[in-house]
């Protein structure tokens, strides 16, 4: 298992799930190995998991430890690899791992961890990068780039960002 942490995703610094990470697979009896970095800017949580891949193939489990963006920038990393992916829904909103997993509670998906149900799912590819449950345009695309700015000055709002996006956005700012 390789945890791929983005540490600005969500309102929290991400790393405080390092922690809990290590102790849940500390008492697994099984003992799987566990390894965890933390991405040191935008793009890096794609090369981490390509690298992963290219050394481990199918033998590992990457999980995307931040939001949506983490998870896709996992994805493209991954995609046409024998590599299975996770996700630990830290994020803002966390649209995908709403649809894609059974609950977004990390207490629960991390005892779920090291024992994983793998399943494929379908990815969208646009030029060089991976979607894996929406893209947008226009009016989206604006809502989504102001949400980024609130959020990086005010993190501690979280998921209410996007609704104080859309309002700023309809009106012009």
């Amino acid at each position: 298992f390789r945890f791929i942490i983005n540490p600005k995703a969500g309102p929290r610094d991400g790393s405080y799930l390092v922690g809990q990470i290590e102790a849940v697979f500390a008492a697994d009896t099984n003992h799987p190995d566990c390894r965890i970095i933390l991405t040191e800017q935008p793009g890096h949580a794609t090369q981490l998991a390509a690298e992963i891949a290219a050394q481990y193939g199918s033998r590992a489990v990457v999980v995307a430890c931040g939001g949506d963006g983490t998870a896709r920038e996992v994805a493209t990393g991954l995609v046409g690899t024998r590599t299975a992916m996770s996700i630990l829904p830290i994020g803002t909103a966390n649209d995908f791992a709403r649809c894609a997993l059974s609950t977004c509670e990390i207490d629960r998906l991390l005892t779920l961890m090291p024992h994983p149900q793998i399943r494929k799912i379908d990815t969208i590819a646009i030029d060089d990068q991976i979607s894996l449950n929406i893209t947008s345009l226009g009016f989206d695309t604006k809502v989504q780039r102001k949400a980024l700015q609130i959020n990086a000055r005010c993190r501690w709002l979280g998921s209410f960002a996007y609704p104080l996006a859309i309002v700023l956005s309809l009106f012009g700012n």
